[in-house]
């Protein structure tokens, strides 16, 4: 079982004054779809009276087990590659001199939101510093 928000407290909302969809660790669109089916408008949590309130704390307590996956072809991120423990700090084949890995051919997985991309391009920069200075 896994819960929505296990590492937020709801002690983080209490004093804010940013809008709830705003401060709450979950996608926005998400957090607006959920008021919006309680009849409820994005606004700070202190605003909200009580028995809002324990409609929110819902996502504090909600368990969900996921049902499934859609499979490989429609996966945002895949596990496995090249190990990181065969390369140098140059992301050089330690065995095979000037075989180079990058990007997502490495078993590296980042969070989603732009973190495989930026790990993409940031390694080729890596690489060829590496290249240039050798």
């Amino acid at each position: 079982m896994h819960k929505f928000l296990p590492k937020f407290s709801e002690k983080n909302l209490i004093n804010g004054k940013k809008q709830l969809s705003s401060v709450l660790p979950l996608p926005k669109r998400f957090v607006l779809g959920f008021l919006r089916n309680f009849g409820l408008e994005d606004r700070a949590y202190y605003e909200f009276n009580d028995d809002e309130k324990n409609i929110i704390k819902r996502l504090f307590a909600y368990h969900f087990a996921p049902a499934g996956t859609f499979g490989f072809e429609r996966a945002e991120v895949t596990k496995g590659g090249v190990k990181t423990i065969f390369l140098d700090e140059n992301l050089e084949c330690k065995s095979v001199k000037g075989l180079y890995f990058i990007g997502e051919v490495l078993d590296i997985t980042g969070m989603l939101g732009g973190y495989n991309l930026h790990f993409a391009f940031a390694s080729a920069i890596k690489v060829a510093s590496a290249l240039k200075n050798s």
